[in-house]
Formats: C-alpha cells, structure tokens, sequence
C-alpha cells in the first residue's frame, strides 16, 4: 500500500520499497478513473510523467543523495505555466500565456518532482462553477454533489484521492485554504512575497500568494521550503516526536458562532484542547479590523481584477463564465478613492495585528464555519435535470458572494500577508471536513507549520480519504 503522505512516500522511495514509475503509474491510472466525475484535470502529461520518473529511478539507483522531490508526483493549478502547456485559467477566453515554467514549478521540478497534470481552478481563479459551460466541474470527492472549494479546486481533490502527493496553488481571497477545508487536507498561504508569482496568471496582484497543499503540515513544509529556494533541517524546526508546545502562547480569536454547521464549533473546540494539551498557554484573542479589511480585501481583488481582465473583457464578453464576468464587472462600483482607502486600512490592520502578536505566538480561528457547499447553492443549474438559466440573476448573486464574509473567515489574511496555514479537525453533521486555521506574524511560517504539525500527531483527520466508490468513474 503505498503510504499517503509526501514525506511518508519519499522515505518508502529513498528505501527501495517502490519505484517512482509504480508511483507516477498509480497516480496516473487514479487521475484516469477520477476526472470524469471529479473534474481535477484539465489536462494530464503520462508521457513525460513516466519518462520523469524512469529519470529519477535511474538516480536513485546510484545511490547519491536523493534531491528533496525526487520522483513524488504533483499536480499544478491552471494558473502556473508549465513547460507542457500554457496556463489557461480553467477558461476558453484566450490568456496571455505562454508554455514555460513558472518559478515556483522550475524550483519544484528542480527539486526532482514531477509534475503530472494541470488541476482546475474555477475560471481565472475568480468565478464559480458552470453547468452550462463544457469544460470540468471541481467536484468534492467526499460528496461529488458538493463543491470542492475554490480556487485551487483541482489540487485539493488530487491529493485527498491519491492522484497526487502536494499541487501547487495560489490564494488571493482563500483559494488554497477553502478547497483544503472542504476536502480534508493540508495548505499553507505563505507570508506575502516569499514564493515567487512569476509566470502565475494574476487574479490581484497585491494579494496573490503561491503555496502548497498536501495532507500533512509536514509535506507542507517540504514543499514550502523548495518553492521558497531556501534549505532547513525540517526534522529540528517541526519538533522532535515527543516534543510539544511548551510556553507558545496561542489566541483563540472570538468569532460569531452564526453562520455554522452543527458540530462545527465542538470540533473546534476539540482542536483546541490538543493544543493545550501539548503545554500551550491558551487564551482568548480578537483580531484586529477583522471585517473592515475583510471588505478591504473585496474591494482590491475586484478593483485590480478588473484592470487585469477589462480589456479581454470587452472583447470576449459572452465567453466568460456568467460568475466570472459578474464579479470582475463589479469592480466598476468602486472608485480610485475607495481602492485608496482599501489599502490604507490593509496597513492599519498589519500595524495592529503585530502589536496583538507581540502578547501571543500563534492565533487560531475557522477557516470556514460550514462543510463543503452543494453544487446548488451556487448554481441552480446543477440540480438534476434542470434547465434553469439565468445569467443576470447569476451575476448579481456571483458580485455580491464575493463581497460579503458569511461562513468562510480566509480574507483577512490575505489583507495582512501573514503566513496561516488550514488543517482538517473533523467532520460537522453531514460527514463533510471542517478546517482550522493556524497564523502567526510574518515572517513565522515555520512556527505556523510546527503548531499544525503537532494537532496532526494527536489526530488522524488528514489522513482520511472518501471511498473510491463514492468518485471513481
């Protein structure tokens, strides 16, 4: 059986008990059986897959010392370039792409990965699912009537069913932290600038981050560590086995318990206790202009959006999904005024969440209240048999989802740029996973993955996979 995790899977590797073409065939034949009925692909490279990991058998075979990736098959969100294909956004609107590398792929590939397939992305990263459109739909693997989250949809359900061991993906609102939650695995929105955006498809250029996502904080770390070209001892900075959390100081930020799935707030809880159990000092914490940069986030992604897409926009109008183009044409409701004020309240919000930092460590809190969402709930078209259409209706509800907060608690961080990570702590009434999120100040995203290191030693969450059954075609 091959063991489920990145770093679980390199050690099976550098010992000989399996060979990376037996890892990148698995893989492979798991994309094949999923797609149809999870839409994780949008395209799959087999053939230079397979001559990759031929590659990296053949260096391992003479016993050197294996590069940190070496033969551990990715996926790729449809925003990166690849040198296989040009990143196309998930969308038929032509892009302005070209099929190279972006760096955090070329640090990736020259760490040994392989990178097996581009994962979708709702379209640019930005609108919701479309049944009326004849392109994938990310389904949740744990419910394929449900949403797998987004924007890095795809790179979630890869590595929840086993088509991959980590992807590649980017957040500017939540987009690698809401599928995780949805889906049950492990991500990391690193501090702000610290993995390079060269060669990503922009969504907002003063929010975007690049980061992993893979089941455990400890694949996390790995990963993160190559895309950010820097070298650590991974086994000294997560903690020896038996070490805890003696002396950190944790807030549990105060959030409205509205807006929740039942059980959702006991599983945090339990979460919580964990952490306290390791020796932590836990205590209650708010964070500061938490719904005002929230907003502010909204009004930049749009506004910046906006200028990134208008010109496509006006050419390609009708061939943007319905969602998307609603949300980027909401960024004409806001004036070079209100994107000013925007970003002065980003930095009032980074200037007083340090000062909460220097009386705590590490701050917890929701990534989202709520389980992964039906199809239904953001697009009635998804129901069976329906015809329903109606792209105005669909574009009022796209424009204002995307600016009110609800359930899911991702924005801020963006607003701030601190390094937060999301780890599953369970499941709520529907047996769907419900997420945690780990922050702490820029800068500390070590700290941040130690934390989320330790609640996965005391619990199992990540390590769970939804029924083949349930998703295979």
């Amino acid at each position: 059986m091959t063991p489920v995790t990145l770093v679980g899977t390199k050690q099976a590797l550098d010992a000989g008990q399996m060979s990376s073409v037996e890892l990148v065939e698995q893989a492979l034949d798991v994309a094949a059986s999923a797609n149809a009925s999870l839409g994780v692909f949008v395209a799959t490279f087999g053939e230079s897959a397979l001559a990759a990991a031929r590659t990296a058998d053949r260096v391992r075979s003479r016993r050197s010392p294996a590069a940190p990736l070496l033969g551990i098959p990715l996926g790729v969100k449809d925003l990166f370039g690849l040198r296989e294909r040009a990143a196309a956004g998930h969308s038929r609107v032509p892009a302005e792409s070209v099929a190279v590398d972006a760096d955090a792929v070329a640090r990736v590939r020259a760490a040994g990965a392989i990178i097996i397939g581009h994962t979708t992305t709702t379209e640019f990263a930005i609108g919701y699912p479309d049944p009326a459109r004849d392109v994938a739909v990310s389904r949740n693997p744990w419910d394929p009537g449900r949403w797998a989250g987004g924007s890095s949809s795809g790179a979630a359900s890869a590595v929840v069913i086993g088509a991959t061991l980590g992807g590649l993906g980017t957040d500017s609102g939540g987009s690698l932290r809401i599928p995780a939650a949805f889906c049950g695995v492990t991500t990391i929105k690193p501090t702000f600038g610290s993995v390079p955006c060269r060669g990503v498809l922009p969504v907002a250029t003063s929010l975007d981050h690049v980061g992993p996502i893979a089941r455990s904080a400890e694949d996390c770390a790995l990963l993160l560590d190559v895309m950010r070209g820097v070298e650590h001892d991974r086994a000294g900075s997560m903690g020896e086995p038996g070490s805890g959390l003696a002396g950190l100081r944790i807030g549990v930020v105060e959030m409205p318990q509205s807006d929740s799935s039942p059980g959702f707030w006991d599983r945090h809880d339990d979460a919580v206790e964990v952490l306290r159990s390791g020796g932590a000092h836990v205590a209650r914490a708010t964070i500061p202009l938490y719904e005002e940069a929230s907003l502010a986030v909204s009004i930049i992604l749009l506004s910046e959006a906006l200028e990134h897409h208008r010109d496509r926009l006006s050419k390609h109008w009708s061939e943007y999904f319905a969602s998307t183009r609603g949300i980027i044409a909401a960024g004409v409701s806001f004036t070079a005024a209100d994107y000013v004020m925007a970003q002065q309240v980003r930095r009032r919000a980074q200037l007083e969440l340090a000062a909460v930092l220097r009386d705590v460590d590490v701050l917890v809190m929701p990534t989202a209240t709520i389980g992964a969402l039906p199809l239904t709930d953001l697009d009635p078209g998804f129901a069976p048999g329906s015809s329903w259409r109606n792209d105005a209706q669909l574009v009022r509800r796209a424009a204002t989802a995307m600016i009110e907060l609800g359930s899911i608690h991702t924005k801020y961080w963006n607003a701030v740029g601190n390094p937060v990570a999301s780890v599953p702590i369970g499941v709520d009434h529907e047996s769907m996973p419900v997420a945690m999120q780990i922050a702490a100040a820029s800068g500390s995203d070590d700290l941040v993955l130690r934390v989320a290191a330790f609640l996965q030693r005391d619990t199992d969450w990540h390590l769970r996979s939804p029924d083949p059954a349930v998703w295979s075609s």
